[in-house]
């Protein structure tokens, strides 16, 4: 992908489902079955996709695309992400909620406003949304020495979207517990 802010990720495809071309789907948005509602999406390659449909199966979610039928041309789409332009997705209307994107390049700060650095990214590897921070050390950020915080409640108890800042409880260094 080229970078763009304006992209929001909305759907990671998984390991194929069956032999008539379905995946299983990692999706981001709070209403997974209506995510037909975006189309089209855009992969990394800025190549358009289209959902056919999205059903439930179990805990997971499995998704049709228009023009892959069998479980090969699914398999060839293993690990595509799914982006869809931010000017396509519905305004936050409530305070307190936000795009996961909104957080990258916020001032991340400790409890007392110390400045602890620059929120870089807030991937997901698969178990819950990590919050990157990379830390400024004489107004320059040090993309190399980053640190991950796991994005909960306890660790991030103060966003700001509109001051540019989040409050982070940094975690404990290895030496800190070792003592």
């Amino acid at each position: 992908m080229s970078g763009s802010d304006s992209l929001i990720l909305m759907a990671e495809l998984g390991a194929a489902h069956g032999l008539r071309g379905e995946l299983r789907a990692q999706i981001y948005a709070e209403d997974p079955l209506g995510l037909t509602r975006f189309n089209p999406f855009q992969t990394d390659t800025g190549k358009s996709i289209f959902i056919a449909r999205v059903k439930r199966v179990g805990e997971r979610y499995v998704v049709s695309l228009k023009g892959v039928c069998d479980r090969n041309a699914a398999d060839e789409m293993r690990g595509t992400l799914l982006y869809v332009d931010r000017a396509r997705l519905p305004d936050v209307e409530e305070e307190d909620e936000f795009y996961l994107n909104d957080l990258i390049g916020l001032e991340a700060v400790d409890s007392d406003g110390e400045t602890l650095g620059e929120v870089i990214a807030v991937p997901n590897f698969g178990a819950d949304d990590l919050v990157e921070v990379a830390p400024i050390l004489d107004g320059k950020l040090r993309r190399g020495k980053s640190w991950f915080v796991a994005f909960t409640r306890e660790n991030v108890p103060d966003i700001d979207i509109a001051n540019g800042r989040l409050v982070v409880v940094r975690p404990v260094e290895v030496s800190e517990r070792d003592e």
